[in-house]
């Protein structure tokens, strides 16, 4: 729970709310103060929402760590939204 530890608030995202639930409830059980919100971080539109929301209803964001598991070799400003069969939607 390394940056659990040091920080007051983890927000957390995933696609699919069940394992975002399970991770949620992870964090808070070893003490962290954990919340969640559900997008799709491979569609622009969900992540503009999300973020949104995130900033407007729980906190603003201080620190992103991304951890998408996106592989692509460009710069982040240079990244466009992948289609669903690299996304893996």
């Amino acid at each position: 729970m390394g940056c659990a530890s040091r920080l007051s608030i983890i927000g957390e995202n995933d696609r699919d709310e069940a394992e975002l639930t399970r991770a949620t409830e992870t964090l808070s059980g070893e003490g962290a103060h954990a919340l969640s919100a559900a997008f799709d971080a491979t569609s622009s539109a969900e992540v503009a929402m999300g973020i949104e929301h995130i900033e407007d209803k729980i906190v603003p964001i201080d620190i992103l760590i991304n951890n998408a598991g996106i592989h692509r070799r460009v710069p982040l400003v240079d990244m466009t939204e992948l289609p669903a069969m690299e996304g893996g939607a």
